[in-house]
C-alpha cells in the first residue's frame, strides 16, 4: 500500500529520452529564431549545401528529415562512460533518431549526410556511371548499371543510388560472359569485370531466358 501511495504521489512517469526540439546550425551561438532550450548540433559546409539543394536552410529541425543518415564527429563519452566530457571525439554513423536523442546532448557536429540509407555510406547500392559518386560516402560500395535499367527503377519509385538491400532476392544479367547473378552475390564479390547488363528480373527464369536471347541475338 505504501508502494502504491509512492508511485501515485510521484505522478505519471516520464521518459528519459531528450524531448527537447534539435536543430542543425553552421555555429554555437544563440538564436533568437529558436524556442528557448533548443539542442544545437553543428553543420559542415559540405551538409549546408545538400540540404540546400533539397531546399533546407539554417536552422533545420530534425523532425523534417526523418529516417535519414548521418556521418558525425562526436562526443567520445556519449558512447564510452570511460572518456571524460569534452576530452576527444569519434566518427559515428548514425540515424536521425539517434543523432536527436543520443548525440545531441554532447558536441556533435554532422559532416556528411541526409543520406536515405546505411548503405550509401558505408554499404552497397546501385548507381549509374553517371551519377554523381561524390554524393556517397568514401566507404560506399558501387555496383554500376546501365541507365536503361535505372530508369526501369525510377519506374518503381527507385531513384539513385539504390541500397542493394532494396533489390535482395533480385537478379541480373552481367553480359555473355558473365551470366545470370543474384542482388545478394553482388553484394559480396564483384562481377567478375563483368559488367550488368539488363536488369532487375523478379526470378532466376526471367533472367535466364533474357541471357538466352542475349546469345541468340548479341546485337
Amino acid at each position: 500500500m505504501a508502494r502504491d501511495a509512492m508511485v501515485e504521489a510521484a505522478g505519471p512517469r516520464t521518459s528519459n529520452v531528450v524531448s527537447r526540439p534539435v536543430s542543425l546550425v553552421t555555429n554555437f551561438a544563440q538564436r533568437a529564431d529558436l524556442p528557448v532550450g533548443t539542442l544545437l548540433i553543428k553543420m559542415a559546409p559540405a551538409v549546408v549545401e545538400a540540404l540546400a539543394n533539397i531546399g533546407l536552410h539554417e536552422p533545420v529541425s530534425l523532425k523534417s528529415l526523418p529516417d535519414r543518415w548521418w556521418v558525425a564527429q562526436a562526443d567520445a563519452s556519449t558512447d564510452n562512460p570511460n572518456f571524460e566530457a569534452g576530452g576527444c571525439t569519434v566518427e559515428v554513423i548514425t540515424d536521425t533518431e539517434m543523432l536527436t536523442h543520443r548525440y545531441s546532448t554532447a558536441y556533435c557536429e554532422v559532416t556528411r549526410g541526409p543520406y536515405d540509407s546505411r548503405d550509401e555510406i558505408d554499404g552497397c547500392c546501385f548507381a549509374t556511371e553517371e551519377f554523381d559518386h561524390r554524393l556517397l560516402g568514401k566507404n560506399a560500395s558501387v555496383i554500376l548499371i546501365p541507365y536503361w535499367c535505372a530508369l526501369r527503377l525510377a519506374d518503381q519509385g527507385k531513384s539513385e543510388p539504390i541500397p542493394a538491400s532494396a533489390l535482395s532476392g533480385k537478379w541480373w544479367v552481367c553480359g555473355m560472359g558473365g551470366g545470370v547473378v543474384q542482388t545478394e552475390s553482388l553484394a559480396i564479390q564483384s562481377t567478375m569485370g563483368h559488367r550488368i547488363t539488363d536488369g532487375p528480373y523478379e526470378s532466376k527464369n526471367d533472367a535466364d531466358y533474357a541471357f538466352d536471347v542475349l546469345w541468340e541475338s548479341p546485337e
